[in-house]
């Protein structure tokens, strides 16, 4: 991009759309997060993968609505969430609730795998103090962790 306020062409989004076909294939993961909302990088996925709707949210978070796209009717095992950008004021507990509420399972894959299920996750209740859920009791064979 030449400068802050730049955005991707239409062209720019049918490339990046086109990478991330060949990326999905060869890594196949099963969740994608996107950094944006705009209506033009839906259009650019619906354009490539022929058949792909995506799904609105029926509610605004941060003054956007989330969109998840499933890849599953092209054969691909791969949803993707379009969050809010976090350089438009993003408040990122309130997007991680609609990540849990809408793709909790690969979530909670995804944290057992990097942070491991003995460390309680943080929350951040509506007060904005970081709060610890209970712990979780560490797996068999595994003590004192």
């Amino acid at each position: 991009m030449e400068n802050i306020k730049a955005r991707p062409k239409r062209e720019d989004l049918a490339a990046g759309s086109e990478i991330l076909s060949k990326v999905i294939a060869i890594l196949k993961p099963r969740l994608c997060v996107f950094l944006g909302t705009d209506s033009r990088k839906l259009a650019a996925l619906e354009q490539r993968f022929v058949g792909v709707k995506a799904r609105w949210s029926g509610r605004k978070i941060n003054g956007a609505y989330p969109k998840t796209v499933s890849l599953d009717s092209v054969g691909m095992d791969c949803n993707i969430v379009m969050v809010k950008h976090p350089s438009a004021r993003f408040s990122w507990n309130l997007w991680a609730e609609y990540l849990m509420e809408n793709s909790a399972e690969i979530v909670s894959e995804f944290r057992e795998q990097t942070v491991g299920s003995t460390k309680p996750p943080l929350r951040m209740p509506a007060s904005g103090t970081p709060v610890a859920d209970a712990p979780v009791a560490p797996p068999p064979g595994i003590a004192g962790l």
